[in-house]
């Protein structure tokens, strides 16, 4: 009877993996990463004396959450901004054996840009990943200061930001 039991749970739990794995679509790059990843090939090794079967070429994608924020930081960077990512979890302190927080506000963007003098923090959302409350009250608090604070979820979103903020100047 007890064997029966189990037979049935794993069964039903196997069936559900197999649904899920079914559900998933295959990830296409988009057109505007692939043309990116041959703009940053050129950009990369200009001026540099490397020959060619020497070259690396990155590949990028905005598939999850660590990829989109990579792409976004080597995409301004080579805009001419300034970008980093940031970290805003604690650091393990091996001497008091335990996890302290950092000084940063929370809710800041994962990705921090500065271009053409105007702050920037990029949130990156995958999937259903919904922004929390004080994500929402830190893009007010930015906007309020005259900064900017997006939420993206995709390369072509990312690009959409560099477009509305790359050529704006106060007069």
């Amino acid at each position: 009877m007890q064997n029966n039991r189990i037979e049935q749970i794993n069964e039903l739990i196997n069936s559900t993996i197999k649904e899920k794995k079914a559900k998933s679509k295959p990830y296409k790059k988009p057109k505007s990463i692939v043309d990116f990843e041959k703009e940053y090939f050129e950009y990369k090794y200009l001026g540099r004396n490397i020959p060619q079967y020497m070259r690396v070429y990155d590949k990028f994608s905005d598939k999850k959450a660590n990829d989109l924020q990579k792409l976004t930081v080597k995409f301004f960077e080579m805009k001419g901004a300034f970008a980093t990512r940031i970290n805003s979890t604690g650091v393990y302190r091996a001497d008091v054996k335990k996890f302290v927080r950092n000084t940063q506000k929370s809710g800041l963007g994962d990705v921090q840009v500065i271009l053409n003098g105007k702050t920037i923090y990029l949130e990156i959302k995958i999937g259903n990943d919904k922004p929390s409350e004080i994500q929402l009250k830190r893009q007010s608090e930015i906007r309020k200061a005259g900064g900017v604070y997006e939420f993206v979820h995709s390369f072509d979103e990312v690009l959409q930001v560099y477009s509305d903020n790359c050529c704006v100047y106060e007069t």
